[in-house]
């Protein structure tokens, strides 16, 4: 859903958020359709200290206003965090 930041890097702050073309389309013909569309998204960068987890709710935030503006609607968001071996699942909604 968002544009892929160069090889090794992570999205950090809600600036560098970008929604790849059509994806918003997309959940738009899913919403329109009755389908419900959830986010899951792997966070190893909150785990490697890259980012931080408010930065991280910032760009979901981020995210969905943007899609919001359109129209359009996810829920919820559901982010996985492995920290030292002990595996975090936690939705955001």
């Amino acid at each position: 859903m968002n544009e892929k930041p160069k090889e090794g890097d992570y999205v950090k702050c809600p600036e560098e958020f970008k929604l790849i073309d059509g994806s918003a389309d997309a959940i738009r013909m899913f919403n329109l359709n009755d389908f419900l569309v959830i986010v899951v998204t792997n966070q190893r960068g909150i785990g490697k200290g890259i980012i931080s987890y408010d930065n991280f709710k910032k760009v979901m935030d981020k995210m969905e206003n943007d899609l919001k503006k359109r129209g359009h609607m996810l829920m919820p968001i559901i982010f996985l965090l492995m920290l030292k071996k002990i595996l975090i699942i936690e939705s955001l909604i």
